[in-house]
């Protein structure tokens, strides 16, 4: 069975999910939410509201790729008919915002995901199971995400970009387990369009773990790099999705982290499962904690 699904937005990057929904065997794309899409953007009905939407097409279940403001307001159309939805990261422009989406899905019992693709990469169990069987050997944790894009008007870059390895950390690391962090703006343009940050996140147990994000790049870079006490080093490629280990790759992901994303939200919906509230609580501590230094 295929599920129909809609898609909120249809910016570059909504064209990107809608490309990988129409090669997924699980999903149907059946109508698009835009004010600049037109017909020769897309086959697929295009409509001005989410009320247009829901009049006009039998929708089982929703993607909303835009800005995160988006996010709550549409929730708020669809919370009683219980529709399953994506959000795309980060689902709110601040924990407040954040902590009201997730208390409206708990509340309302709707299945709903967020798009975190370091997290729906196939690469993540392996970095997972890495930290978990050499965490007493770890000398320090390094991770780039960035990139040289122009500054979103409507999210912080530093919030665009950072909620991809915040998540990633505190899907490891409790917040209760950090002794002090350190925040350092390394790069700001004269416009203040490009920013480069550095988290120094100290652990405890005296781990440190360093985080340099935001849209100051030179280039784009996303990677995670382990090191252990006796010199051994662990990169997870987090644009190419491959895991090499002492210069050696080990591992090659066979699904971008959309499809598996998207395979996920199958699952949930077609065999009643509960939600990842995890992803979801780690969005949301990943944005209080970046909102103290930004705002």
């Amino acid at each position: 069975m295929k599920y129909n699904i809609a898609l909120i937005g249809f910016g570059k990057w909504a064209k990107i999910v809608s490309k990988e929904i129409d090669k997924n065997e699980n999903f149907n794309l059946r109508g698009i939410v835009s004010l600049s899409a037109n017909e020769n953007d897309t086959n697929v009905n295009i409509y001005e509201n989410i009320e247009q939407l829901l009049i006009n097409e039998s929708i089982d279940c929703l993607y909303v790729a835009k800005n995160p403001d988006t996010n709550l307001y549409i929730l708020n159309k669809i919370k009683t008919k219980k529709i399953p939805i994506i959000f795309e990261k980060p689902i709110g422009n601040n924990s407040k915002n954040c902590l009201e989406i997730i208390n409206i899905i708990r509340a309302n019992k709707i299945k709903a995901l967020t798009n975190l693709p370091n997290l729906y990469a196939d690469t993540f169990k392996n970095t997972s199971k890495f930290i978990i069987e050499n965490k007493n050997k770890i000398s320090n944790i390094i991770i780039y995400e960035g990139g040289n894009n122009l500054k979103n008007k409507k999210i912080h870059p530093i919030l665009d970009w950072g909620i991809h390895p915040m998540t990633y950390f505190f899907s490891f690391f409790n917040s209760n387990e950090i002794r002090k962090i350190k925040y350092k703006e390394i790069y700001i343009s004269q416009n203040y369009h490009s920013i480069a940050s550095k988290f120094n996140i100290i652990l405890k147990n005296n781990l440190e773990i360093k985080i340099m994000t935001g849209n100051g790049f030179k280039k784009k870079i996303r990677k995670l790099k382990i090191f252990l006490d006796n010199g051994d080093i662990f990169i997870n490629d987090l644009i190419n999705h491959k895991i090499i280990f002492n210069d050696k790759i080990i591992h090659k992901s066979l699904n971008t982290p959309l499809q598996n994303l998207l395979n996920n939200f199958e699952l949930i919906i077609k065999n009643n499962y509960d939600n990842d509230m995890k992803n979801l609580y780690s969005s949301y501590d990943s944005i209080k904690l970046i909102e103290k230094y930004i705002y």
